[in-house]
């Protein structure tokens, strides 16, 4: 297009999770590990459910799984600082 400019863009932003880091082993070893620190063994089936999905989604399934009294928010308390 004639007298067209373009806008290049500031920054771009590379995902690299899952392509050339694995770091979905280490998270669910860790949470599996947090697990117990509140009287829970997870159901590993339920976990994988929860990958890539928001934090809302993971509560629902693990409480739909587990239980309503599935304590999600001090689990990953828990689970980051492992």
């Amino acid at each position: 297009m004639k007298g067209a400019s373009l806008d290049w863009p500031q920054g771009v932003v590379f995902d690299m999770n899952g392509l050339l880091l694995d770091s979905e082993r280490q998270a669910r070893d860790c949470f599996v590990g947090a697990c117990p620190a509140h009287g829970w063994e997870l159901d590993i089936t339920a976990y994988h459910r929860c990958i890539g999905t928001t934090s809302e989604t993971m509560d629902r399934i693990l409480r739909e799984h587990h239980a309503d009294e599935f304590p999600l928010q001090e689990i990953e308390l828990v689970w980051g600082q492992l």
